[in-house]
């Protein structure tokens, strides 16, 4: 199992339009807690509804370095490759994305659709693959003191 540190900023949680790119860092550790030292990580990132079900946006980013960087990674969501908007068709990361709309129709990310409700944030799963295809992240928090 590998863990993850993700840095969002808390200013898109609320945003009427959304950013066209996102920094997701963090690092990725075996079950022991030491770095994965990889040459060719694969990662995935969704952007999801706020219960987690339904993806709106998706994209990947192939071929990562972390044996120069102790295991951290930093992805700048929105210059992926095959990025997908499932929301509105095409590949923009745009607004779209983050724009609480209300009731949507089924689309692609979400057969039964999703109600986008004022205030409404979004979620960022991020997957990656060492070999072993795409594998969920779980998140880590350091506790406050």
């Amino acid at each position: 199992m590998s863990s993850a540190i993700i840095a969002l900023p808390a200013s898109i949680s609320h945003a009427q339009s959304g950013p066209h790119a996102l920094n997701v860092s963090g690092g990725l550790f075996d079950s022991n807690g030491q770095a994965i030292l990889r040459t060719n990580v694969n990662f995935k990132l969704e952007v999801r509804d706020k219960s987690g079900t339904c993806v709106l946006y998706s994209e990947s980013h192939n071929g990562e370095n972390l044996a120069d960087t102790k295991g951290q990674f930093s992805l700048l969501l929105g210059s992926g490759t095959t990025p997908t908007n499932f929301l509105i068709g095409g590949s923009a990361l745009d607004a779209s994305v983050f724009t609480n709309r209300g009731v949507t129709g089924a689309f692609s990310g979400c057969t039964s659709g999703v109600t986008l409700n004022s205030g409404d944030e979004r979620v960022i799963r991020v997957y990656y693959d060492i070999g072993s295809g795409l594998v969920p992240m779980s998140s880590y928090r350091r506790p406050t003191p």
